[in-house]
């Protein structure tokens, strides 16, 4: 999950300059299964061949190490403490708050979300001890993020 602003794409500079040489490099394929060949050829040219100046010329894959952490194949639920809201993400991505349906994060689908009020009355929205961002009464638009919210926690 990024914490970067919606329509600022520079907060991503390396994601984003990976997407401009996709879209330089690639040709567009007859259909899907053919197209997906055509990405996985230069997925491995660009990961395994191509050395990179921001790596210092080295290529990704001579970079990447595999994580000794375990990831479990079902994710356990969070928790909180009784002063929390607790809401379930629905597969959307969204939950139901003041009768609302407000967007969080589909990456979160199936998890619960912790709410919490804040001192401006608007609810803070938490994955476990993680601050996810701001629900705000005046803003029915979904998540406000961190960084765009006025408060600091």
């Amino acid at each position: 999950m990024e914490f970067i602003k919606p329509g600022k794409p520079q907060q991503n500079g390396a994601h984003e300059r990976m997407h401009r040489s996709l879209k330089q490099e690639i040709r567009k394929g007859k259909n899907m299964r053919q197209q997906q060949r055509i990405f996985r050829s230069w997925r491995r040219i660009y990961n395994h061949k191509r050395e990179h100046e921001f790596l210092g010329q080295q290529v990704p894959a001579s970079l990447y190490t595999l994580s000794d952490r375990k990831y479990p194949p079902v994710i356990p639920d969070f928790s909180y403490t009784n002063i929390h809201s607790v809401r379930r993400v629905k597969f959307n991505g969204q939950i139901k708050w003041q009768g609302k349906r407000r967007y969080i994060n589909q990456g979160l689908r199936g998890c619960s979300v912790g709410l919490l009020e804040n001192r401006n009355g608007d609810m803070n929205v938490y994955a476990g001890s993680v601050l996810l961002g701001v629900l705000k009464n005046s803003d029915s638009r979904g998540l406000i993020r961190p960084l765009e919210s006025e408060e600091r926690w």
